[in-house]
């Protein structure tokens, strides 16, 4: 009676390492290591955010229907974002906390005139794609992860995808540019994987623009 007691209590479950991965994964949250434990998490919308959040979100949701014409201002950029509003695509809330001054940088940069010269250009594309946990993780585990992510921007360009991925946060204490940048590379990895599996055309480029430096850099 005894041995059976001992044996049921030390009884391991054969398969412990799948049990430890989410059946789905959000990029952004696999590349700084959050998905590998999954616990639960407060609502955003219970939690509230900073203002630096907000504004992050409000931007993006611009970029999304920016008009792809080079140069302009950032009194171009106000006056849009209004008119943006106004036709509820953003809230008043997000049109007045959107960086008008980055979005007019933007504009101007090579990258920008680029994408509007594209053939093809798509902004804020969901997506789903099954990945192999030991390949996401690095941990032995026969499972398949559903990766899902939101692609800011992509174009065609030549025949080869380039991805372009917006980032509002601000650089850490002494990191510049490149470096910061640097830090995302491993989310566009994981994005080119995902556009090249799916749609079967090659990533050519991938680029981090850094709104708060007004910087476009290379990472792939």
């Amino acid at each position: 009676m005894l041995e059976a007691i001992e044996t049921k209590l030390s009884w391991q479950y054969a398969h412990a390492e799948a049990a430890r991965v989410a059946a789905k994964a959000a990029v952004s949250r696999v590349v700084r290591g959050e998905e590998k434990l999954p616990e639960f998490r407060t609502p955003a919308f219970l939690g509230g955010g900073t203002g630096a959040v907000f504004a992050g979100t409000a931007t993006h949701a611009a970029m999304q229907y920016l008009p792809l014409v080079p140069g302009q201002s950032a009194e171009a950029i106000s006056g849009y974002l209004t008119r943006l509003s106004a036709s509820g695509r953003i809230t008043p809330e997000q049109a007045a906390a959107a960086d008008a001054e980055a979005i007019g940088w933007f504009t101007q940069e090579a990258l920008f005139q680029r994408m509007a010269g594209a053939g093809r250009l798509e902004r804020e594309i969901p997506f789903s794609y099954p990945m192999d946990a030991e390949q996401l993780f690095g941990i032995a585990a026969e499972e398949t992860v559903l990766l899902q992510g939101v692609l800011d921007a992509c174009f065609l360009e030549d025949g080869g995808w380039i991805i372009v991925d917006y980032k509002t946060d601000h650089a850490r204490p002494g990191e510049g540019a490149e470096q910061a940048a640097a830090r995302h590379t491993g989310q566009l990895r994981l994005y080119a994987l995902a556009l090249e599996s799916i749609t079967g055309r090659r990533v050519k480029e991938a680029y981090v623009v850094l709104l708060s430096h007004c910087a476009s850099v290379r990472v792939l």
